[in-house]
């Protein structure tokens, strides 16, 4: 089971296949599905975004105190990074349910349990907006 990010559900949405074999049993986390849709609806449609939206509702959990303190003690640990809070956010949650973090974001090589296009798999995705 795996934790898609907001990189990796865009990439899903784009049919990106290297994205396709994280995608089951995945879930992911409302802050991310909050950003995939302000992502989507600035550069598709709104139907469009909604759409997929509906579609990945489904994967969504809510965060815990636990994850909110521990995504507020890796973004301030990571700073260089340039992490943002959803991103931090969505780790966290990654690692406090021990669940690879799926993304194509570079800024989280390197950390542990992040898979992904960029992070030992083939392939890449579009980096958007």
């Amino acid at each position: 089971m795996s934790f898609l990010d907001t990189h990796a559900l865009l990439g899903l949405a784009d049919a990106d296949a290297a994205f396709r074999p994280y995608a089951k049993d995945a879930v992911t986390g409302h802050a991310n599905l909050l950003e995939f849709h302000f992502h989507l609806t600035r550069t598709h449609d709104e139907r469009t975004a909604t759409a997929l939206l509906s579609r990945f509702w489904r994967l969504g959990v809510a965060a815990t105190e636990e994850d909110v303190r521990d995504a507020s003690r890796l973004r301030t640990r990571e700073k260089r990074r340039g992490l943002s809070f959803i991103d931090a956010l969505g780790c966290a949650m990654a690692v406090n349910r021990r669940l690879g973090f799926v993304t194509g974001d570079g800024g989280f090589a390197g950390l542990p349990g992040v898979e992904g296009p960029k992070h030992g798999t083939q392939g890449r995705t579009r980096r958007r907006g």
